[in-house]
């Protein structure tokens, strides 16, 4: 399960970090951005339109987190096409958080050896699963045969129906035959 929790894991090193590069990306001091992290919170240095260039363009990309870096870029695009809601912005960060590292987009689970890169991947291994002691290509091929067997039964209840409506009175007579008008009674 997905938790939108990447914005609650944001301490003191991401604070640090994001000072430090909003510092060397504009003309206000590190002291000037500390003051507003204090006064304003976390957000208001995460919202500004330099938090995005100055992580990037601050050459220590490598000590970003994946959490901050993700939850950064995510608000930004979110916020350049008018949508202004941070809960929205952790749930897509932490969906990139999680599928983007190592590989997880192709695992079942994190912990998952088996990489599958389509989904006819995942198909394949299910032929041989076990569902209420049929194996799954039996069961389907039951269901099959029985939905067969079903449309058949229905097809011939609707065929008798016709039979002994075409001739009325209870004369069994086949659709394709023609009625007789002087031997139809309405």
């Amino acid at each position: 399960m997905i938790i939108p929790n990447v914005r609650a894991s944001f301490g003191k090193d991401e604070a640090e970090l994001l000072i430090r590069a909003l510092a060397e990306r504009t003309r206000w001091s590190q002291r000037a951005w500390e003051d507003r992290l204090a006064e304003e919170g976390l957000d208001s240095l995460l919202d500004r339109p330099e938090t995005l260039s100055a992580i990037v363009e601050s050459g220590s990309l490598s000590t970003v987190s994946p959490k901050l870096t993700f939850y950064v870029m995510v608000r930004h695009t979110l916020l350049e096409s008018g949508l202004d809601n941070p809960e929205i912005a952790d749930y897509v960060a932490a969906l990139l958080v999680e599928f983007a590292v190592n590989g997880r987009a192709y695992r079942i689970a994190s912990y998952d050896d088996a990489n599958y890169h389509y989904l006819v991947d995942l198909v394949a291994p299910a032929r041989h699963v076990r569902l209420g002691g049929l194996e799954l290509t039996d069961r389907s091929r039951a269901g099959v045969r029985s939905r067969r067997a079903a449309g058949r039964l229905r097809a011939g209840e609707r065929a008798a129906g016709r039979r002994t409506r075409a001739g009325g009175c209870g004369e069994l007579r086949s659709r394709r035959q023609p009625r007789d008008p002087a031997r139809h009674t309405p």
